[in-house]
């Protein structure tokens, strides 16, 4: 008897699926990227075009608040001391001089010395200076040929009340008023009419 002997080969087949599923994989991990890149790059365009449109607001409110402070902080050292201050509002260099009165004539000018000065300040064009009125008196004082206001406060307070008006980026109106006996110094929108005052303050 003869044995036989079968001989069985089988044959085996690679599918390829691991490695078209690397591929799946790493295409869907690129657009994931893309996609989260983009998102982010949009928001932060959003954002920084709301905040280039109100630039120009904040620093109107900067600059309105900080020739506020000035004022007040000028009026405030007045009433706690027997010194006098000034606030010079100059057209030509659009800005503001805080400094102490340490000659006679508190408009003497030409005797003031730079230890004198305390703080200052400028307008811009998101911040401009329109002109200034007393409220003894219907002239306005702009850049023409006076150029300048000085508003000088002692212990007893200011020597005239009045209005700064500046106008924001868009063109809105603002006054700034000082009341004579006033520490405290307003802002209002618009152009504000000044109350005559009913009495003189010597300086």
């Amino acid at each position: 008897m003869v044995k036989r002997v079968v001989k069985v080969t089988i044959k085996t087949f690679t599918v390829p699926m691991r490695s078209n599923l690397n591929k799946s994989t790493e295409g869907f991990t690129l657009l994931e990227t893309v996609t989260v890149l983009f998102i982010i790059s949009l928001v932060i365009s959003i954002a920084l075009m709301s905040y280039m449109s109100a630039y120009p607001r904040i620093q109107f409110r900067e600059k309105v608040d900080s020739l506020v402070n000035v004022f007040e902080m000028a009026a405030v050292s007045a009433d706690q001391s027997n010194k006098r201050y000034a606030i010079l509002i100059d057209f030509f260099d659009h800005s503001y001089t805080l400094y102490d009165v340490n000659a006679n004539d508190p408009y003497d000018r030409d005797n003031l010395l730079e230890e004198d000065i305390i703080t200052g300040g400028t307008f811009n064009k998101n911040c401009e200076l329109d002109y200034v009125q007393f409220d003894d008196s219907d002239n306005i004082i702009d850049g023409g040929e006076a150029g300048t206001a000085l508003f000088v406060v002692g212990h007893n307070g200011w020597n005239y009340g009045g209005k700064i008006v500046v106008s924001d980026n868009d063109g809105n109106i603002y006054s700034i008023i000082v009341t004579r006996l006033g520490k405290r110094v307003k802002i209002l929108k618009g152009d504000i009419e000044l109350e005559t005052p009913e009495f003189d303050l010597r300086f």
